[in-house]
């Protein structure tokens, strides 16, 4: 990734996560971040990749009841509102715990299904404040998968904070996002094929010597027969 395309990364790398697979879109106000997003997620299972999560529906796709928010879990297909307007006139969201919850279980299963990628649509202000999605991203984070979300810019300190300065920050453009993801899954397999590689030579190493047959024991003894 050049450095026009990826804000920067910093930390170590773990055995199988590293700082770099654990990314943000940045996005600004009035940005279609989640087209894009939905846009990528199509891309990616098209292409035969294992993908799970939730991500949020761009506000064209949100139907008629646009003041709920609605999320669209990428496993099984299906979309549910996690949280509505309070009132006529309001501009504050009421979040649905039951849904939220949901959601989270969703999450989690996409997760010990041993997805590619895993999707968490925003790290907002609720996982800023301690609760959303938080433990998610820390559970997807702790089982070495990957996960893709997108902050916004303003919440950049409070990810930052959150992920210990670990992480990468991606330009909100579908060719930063490609080769992300690109140079994520290459470095993934190449190290996975490491890994069996080892394993593979350890279990050689202590399997049990196998004992002669008698045609072995024949030709053996017939060195010492003149």
């Amino acid at each position: 990734m050049d450095a026009e395309g990826s804000y920067g990364s910093a930390g170590t790398s773990s055995d199988m996560l590293n700082a770099f697979e654990i990314a943000a879109l940045v996005y600004d106000d009035g940005v279609s971040v989640d087209d894009l997003i939905g846009y990528f997620a199509g891309e990616l299972r098209a292409g035969g990749s294992r993908i799970g999560g939730v991500i949020q529906l761009p506000p064209q796709e949100q139907g008629q009841k646009s003041e709920i928010l609605r999320v669209y879990d990428l496993m099984s297909g299906e979309t549910f509102p996690i949280k509505q307007q309070l009132g006529a006139g309001s501009t504050a969201c009421s979040l649905d715990t039951r849904a939220l919850a949901d959601a989270s279980m969703r999450i989690r299963r996409a997760v010990d299904s041993g997805v590619d990628l895993l999707f968490i649509s925003r790290f907002g202000k609720q996982e800023a404040a301690g609760a959303g999605f938080r433990d998610e991203f820390g559970y997807a984070v702790a089982s070495g998968v990957p996960v893709i979300t997108s902050v916004r810019r303003v919440l950049v300190p409070e990810w930052l904070t959150f992920t210990g300065g670990i992480g990468t920050l991606l330009a909100c453009r579908l060719k930063v996002l490609t080769e992300w993801w690109t140079e994520t899954e290459s470095r993934r397999k190449k190290l996975l094929a490491a890994r069996e590689a080892e394993a593979a030579l350890l279990r050689r190493r202590t399997a049990p010597a196998a004992s002669p047959t008698a045609t072995e024991n024949v030709v053996r003894l017939s060195d010492y027969i003149g």
